[in-house]
């Protein structure tokens, strides 16, 4: 749509991007008659632009899981003061066990240094840690007022009722799709068919690095509370613990 408003739809990896991005490509290829049916083109953005759509870009500001808290200010610039923003969020307690299998696992593909440490330094660590993903929560949470609209997309919610993260995105685009479409779009998105896509390398992000080891997949588990089962007791706490610092506008 010419003039138009573009979208930035952000977050810190590991909290449901992917997915939300995968629902909104099918949603778009079903309400346009675009005939994208599962190729690459759903989550290839230079492909929505044949339709009548603003801009909507997908990514993680700054790249934070690679700096320190002291340098996240100067990633909220002014291209974000004159959109909308949909932020995506996650029980960062969750999301630190995500990106340590990110990092351990999947390295090649986010382009970083292989993580040889355990989990528990891992949780500790200044730049990849818990007290990062909350830093770096509690920067966008300040800053919410200054886009033109702020919205909140949680995981776990997403988890419960996809259709209406989907909707959300979809009206800020000014796309209304028919309930139907909406159903197709949310179970073409969903963890089974996702996990399907992967083992069939669906693309070069989206695709299976370590044949038979489940957590080297970009879709690993999706379970909510899951870090328990990583977790030692002393880890918990001092997770816990740097929850506490968390804006409580996220409801963590």
């Amino acid at each position: 749509m010419t003039g138009q408003l573009p979208i930035y739809a952000v977050s810190y990896p590991g909290s449901g991007l992917t997915w939300l991005h995968m629902m909104i490509g099918k949603a778009l290829d079903l309400h346009f008659a675009m005939g994208w049916g599962e190729s690459k083109k759903l989550v290839e953005a230079r492909y929505w632009r044949y339709v009548d759509v603003p801009e909507i870009y997908f990514s993680h500001p700054g790249r934070p899981y690679l700096t320190t808290t002291e340098n996240y200010g100067q990633h909220i610039g002014a291209k974000f003061r004159k959109a909308h923003v949909v932020f995506s969020a996650r029980d960062p307690r969750d999301q630190v066990v995500s990106m340590f299998f990110k990092f351990s696992r999947r390295w090649e593909i986010i382009g970083v240094k292989r993580w040889e440490g355990t989990l528990s330094e891992f949780i500790r660590h200044p730049a990849h840690g818990i007290e990062g993903i909350v830093a770096y929560y509690n920067l966008w949470a300040r800053c919410r007022d200054e886009p033109v609209s702020f919205s909140l997309i949680r995981y776990e919610d997403m988890r419960q009722r996809p259709a209406d993260s989907l909707r959300l995105v979809l009206g800020l685009m000014g796309v209304e799709p028919s309930q139907e479409m909406i159903d197709e779009a949310v179970k073409f998105a969903s963890f089974d068919n996702m996990w399907k896509l992967e083992s069939a390398n669906f693309n070069k992000w989206f695709r299976e690095v370590q044949k038979g080891n489940p957590e080297s997949r970009r879709v690993r588990r999706g379970k909510v509370g899951g870090y328990v089962d990583y977790m030692t007791p002393d880890d918990i706490a001092f997770a816990d613990n740097a929850m506490e610092d968390l804006d409580t506008y996220y409801g963590y």
